[in-house]
């Protein structure tokens, strides 16, 4: 990992931990520490327990009209919510948030985004998640030594389901993304492999909350998080 890397993930963590989430105030407690834990994940080798996603385009929902930016992430559930976004991908952040599958009421993703010359894609890390389970209780984690993802985008609303590793699982997702994805496959214990279809083309333009909404090319990619 490159000096510079660092040196700008120590600003942009900093940066993280002074915007509340757009979808909530944030609890002073999940800010504290982020930075440090980021900037030591990062330095670190330890190896990461991980799901892997090839082959699937996520996610970020790039409105260049609104004032900000906003971003948009689906996996695992619904997305309910937006957060803030520069119009740059260039060391920016997405807050992404959905709700959960699986039990948990909401999930947030907080991403960083790295140098990509193609506005439409983001080559993002995953820094930190919080997952919010019940009122008075929440789970946060940060981690910087995530695979870099390529991220593209799928209509905001698709539930992908979650259980992934689960033959049950497959087959739901399966049935929910009837006419976006297929070849949904379990290759080992927590490891799925997807084919995109019906998205190797331009597709419509659509509209999204007031702003032009549009769908990139699919890409390859892979998808890389800590579990």
């Amino acid at each position: 990992m490159t000096a510079s890397f660092v040196e700008r993930l120590s600003g942009v963590v900093h940066d993280l931990e002074q915007v509340p989430y757009r979808t909530g105030e944030r609890d002073a407690r999940q800010g504290h520490g982020l930075r440090h834990r980021a900037l030591e994940a990062a330095a670190s080798a330890a190896p990461v327990r991980e799901i892997e996603i090839s082959g699937l385009e996520v996610l970020v929902e790039t409105w260049p009209d609104a004032k900000d930016g906003h971003g948009s992430w689906v996996t695992g559930g619904t997305v309910v919510g937006t957060g803030p976004r520069p119009a740059s991908v260039v060391a920016g952040y997405v807050d992404l948030l959905f709700m959960s599958t699986a039990g948990v009421r909401r999930t947030y993703y907080r991403l960083l985004t790295v140098d990509d010359p193609d506005p439409d894609v983001a080559t993002a890390r995953l820094i930190e998640c919080v997952k919010e389970v019940g009122p008075d209780w929440r789970s946060t984690w940060a981690d910087t030594t995530t695979a870099y993802t390529r991220v593209s985008r799928l209509p905001a609303g698709v539930l992908i389901a979650d259980q992934l590793h689960t033959a049950e699982g497959l087959a739901s997702t399966r049935r929910v993304m009837d006419g976006v994805l297929t070849g949904l496959s379990l290759e080992s214990e927590g490891v799925l492999r997807v084919t995109p279809s019906g998205m190797a083309r331009q597709l419509t333009t659509l509209r999204g909350r007031g702003w032009p909404l549009t769908f990139g090319t699919a890409r390859r990619l892979a998808f890389r998080s800590a579990r």
